[in-house]
């Protein structure tokens, strides 16, 4: 039996120290975890699938991010959800800038390369291992850096991963244990009665049949004064407890701790609409959080360092319209005031503020 102790405590954080995440230990982890990769791909399909600029210079914003292609053959959609996954794997994900004019472009950069230079709880610089003892150190300015889960002093991210860690031991023993006891099922072992005691022949017998089961149709004919009795040896039904029970209980665990409903993986039941609103209200939060903390990210390291003070700002969304049907539905209500009949100094006011919507002038105009 094992003795279940007090877990220790997380080591506090110090004053000056250097950091690297072990993004490809989890990520060894979730690929052998059909399910929790699924799951990790939903979130962050949801997260970036919708975006749009909005506020002062947002045509120019969205211009930049569209033209975004990372490390070489990539979008800036693809690009998000890569470097969301390994944030939400590892705890931090980097992609290094590359500036071009006014324009930025993000390199991803191996995360468990990268060292975090800290003194008292800020990030100093970024130490990029170039490989043979090399490496290369970078300003905080210079890297796109995602921390998911960063709480407290500790500047660095923390991994969904981590927690799992137990869960995910077990559910492979399980499956393993599974798969074993469903082949003992499906190809019991068949227990000889051989009437005689001579090894040499008894050698002889089980070699023959050990042949002839492996040719497809073979038949098997056995002198009836040798063996007195065949039967098959297997589990007795019901005599194990059912490991698929288990299994779920820890699908069940994992789903819970990512805030994923079952549901959203195209299974489960629901009795009601409203146990399905319920049921993916968690889910909804936690897309909604990343959105805006995404968003964030996105603004004050890439934006910024383009429009300092005047940078726009990134709306993620399930339904956010596309740049150009966002700007027609502005324009067609734009028109639609102009011809009403109002105060023309409201009148001024509102098609002003269309025009700002619109990203036809600028916030600062």
């Amino acid at each position: 039996m094992t003795t279940i102790v007090r877990p220790t405590a997380t080591e506090a954080p110090q004053n000056e120290y250097d950091y690297t995440t072990s993004y490809h230990k989890w990520d060894g982890m979730c690929r052998q975890v059909p399910i929790l990769e699924s799951i990790l791909n939903g979130i962050a399909d949801a997260v970036v699938a919708s975006w749009q600029t909005v506020g002062s210079h947002e045509k120019a914003a969205a211009k930049m991010l569209d033209g975004m292609r990372g490390s070489g053959k990539q979008h800036f959609e693809q690009l998000m959800k890569s470097q969301l996954i390994v944030s939400m794997k590892g705890g931090d994900s980097y992609a290094k800038k590359v500036r071009t004019g006014d324009l930025i472009d993000l390199v991803p950069l191996d995360s468990d390369a990268v060292k975090q230079n800290i003194d008292q709880g800020v990030i100093i610089s970024y130490e990029v291992d170039q490989g043979e003892g090399a490496s290369k150190k970078y300003k905080p300015e210079e890297i796109f850096h995602l921390p998911f889960n960063q709480e407290g002093a500790r500047p660095h991210g923390r991994s969904l991963i981590e927690p799992l860690n137990d869960l995910i031991i077990d559910w492979l023993q399980v499956m393993d244990d599974q798969a074993k006891l469903y082949e003992f099922y499906s190809n019991a072992v068949p227990l000889f009665y051989l009437n005689t005691s001579d090894s040499a022949e008894m050698t002889t017998i089980m070699d023959a049949y050990s042949k002839a089961i492996r040719v497809k149709g073979a038949a098997i004919g056995i002198p009836a004064e040798t063996v007195t009795k065949v039967e098959k040896v297997g589990f007795p039904q019901g005599s194990l407890q059912d490991p698929a029970k288990f299994e779920k209980l820890i699908v069940d665990h994992l789903l819970r701790a990512c805030r994923y409903p079952d549901q959203a993986l195209g299974v489960g039941t629901a009795n009601s609409e409203e146990t399905a609103r319920t049921q993916f209200m968690g889910l909804r939060q936690l897309i909604r959080w990343l959105q805006k903390w995404l968003g964030a990210n996105i603004r004050t390291q890439v934006f910024e360092d383009v429009w300092e003070g005047k940078s726009p700002k990134i709306k993620f969304s399930y339904a956010s319209e596309a740049q150009e049907e966002r700007f027609n539905r502005m324009m067609s209500a734009f028109q639609q005031v102009n011809a009403a009949q109002l105060d023309e100094n409201l009148k001024k006011l509102l098609l002003i503020k269309l025009l700002k919507d619109a990203g036809v002038i600028e916030d600062d105009i």
